[in-house]
C-alpha cells in the first residue's frame, strides 16, 4: 500500500462512504478506486500510477487542489508544495494580464509596488476581469 491509498482509504473512512459512493463523488470507476486503495492491480501486480486526469478528479471530488493532493499522499514535500503552488499562481497570473488592458496593467503594478502577495494580486485581476465583462 502506498501514500495515496492509506489517504484516500483513511479520506473514505472518515466520511463513512463505501467504494462506489466515494468513487462517485471522485468521478473514478469504483473498480479503480479500489485499486488505488489497494496499492496494486491484482492482475499485473504493478503498483498503481493513476495519470494527473484521474489525480485531478480525485482531488476536485475531495475539495483540494491537485498539490495538496500530491502533498497528503506524501508525492512532494514542505518545499515542493511553496514551489508548486507558487508556480500555479504565477502561470494564472500571466494568464492573467495577457488579457488585461494598459490602464489595469498600471493597477496591478501599483499593488505590487505596495507589497501586496501575489495570490492577493492574482484575486484583484479577476476581479477586475469579472468588472470588465460585465461593462459594456
Amino acid at each position: 500500500m502506498n501514500n495515496l491509498s492509506e489517504f484516500l482509504k483513511a479520506k473514505r473512512t472518515e466520511q463513512r462512504m463505501s467504494v462506489r459512493e466515494f468513487a462517485k463523488v471522485l468521478r473514478i470507476s469504483h473498480s479503480y478506486l479500489v485499486i488505488i486503495e489497494r496499492g496494486y492491480d491484482t492482475r499485473s501486480k504493478k503498483p498503481v500510477a493513476p495519470t494527473i486526469e484521474i489525480l485531478n478528479h480525485i482531488a476536485h471530488g475531495l475539495g483540494i487542489t491537485l498539490v495538496e493532493l500530491l502533498y497528503h499522499s506524501n508525492y512532494i514535500d514542505d518545499c515542493d508544495i511553496q514551489f508548486a503552488e507558487n508556480s500555479i499562481v504565477i502561470k494564472e497570473f500571466l494568464q492573467l494580464v495577457t488579457k488585461l488592458d494598459l490602464k489595469s496593467i498600471k493597477i496591478v503594478q501599483t499593488l505590487e509596488q505596495s507589497g501586496m502577495k501575489l495570490t492577493d494580486i492574482n484575486n484583484a485581476l479577476k476581479s477586475l476581469m469579472v468588472n470588465s465583462q460585465s461593462q459594456p
